[in-house]
């Protein structure tokens, strides 16, 4: 899949579960002025974690995959810490 047909979807706070075949990148930003963790995970049998992101007070930080990760039951992003916002990049 070309990456001209990626669009965005706004994570908010706390944990989400994003119904998406694939998974392209994020964009997080840290709007609390203290640290955050970030977990993405493919959900399925085992819950495979994709990334793992800490971020210091009032941090961003965005990735963007060469190729979309397959994520045939979604992608389910935990805010383990912190207040931040964020956006999902993904196919669907």
């Amino acid at each position: 899949m070309a990456t001209e047909f990626v669009r965005p979807v706004t994570i908010a706070p706390g944990a989400n579960h994003v119904a998406v075949e694939e998974f392209w990148g994020f964009t997080v930003k840290e709007d609390a002025s203290a640290a955050a963790e970030w977990v993405f995970r493919i959900v399925g049998a085992t819950d495979t974690i994709v990334w793992y992101l800490q971020l210091s007070a009032d941090q961003s930080a965005s990735i963007m995959f060469p190729k979309g990760i397959r994520t045939p039951g979604g992608v389910y992003v935990e805010e383990v810490t912190g207040s931040a916002t964020g956006v999902l990049f993904t196919n669907a």
